[in-house]
């Protein structure tokens, strides 16, 4: 699981093809042996490019206000640090 832990948060440089060397060996070495990594990068491979063929569609503004009420709420309650 801790292996799991460590694939799954380079999994977005191994797509974007920023990987270092080793590492990229590491990931597919244990992509071999995990089926639950390898769902994970097929859904990370085809939610990127749904995002990169998609075409650009603008947000209704009701729809705008309410995201940003709902973020503004969010961060007041977030503690200060």
């Amino acid at each position: 699981m801790a292996d799991c832990k460590k694939m799954l948060g380079e999994l977005s440089d191994y797509i974007d093809g920023d990987l270092q060397e080793q590492l990229c060996k590491e990931l597919e070495a244990h992509l071999i042996d995990c089926p639950n990594c390898r769902v994970m990068l097929d859904s990370l491979n085809k939610t990127v490019s749904i995002c990169r063929e998609g075409a650009e569609e603008p947000v209704p503004e009701d729809i705008q206000k309410c995201l940003q009420a709902a973020l503004a709420q969010k961060w007041a309650k977030k503690p200060k640090s």
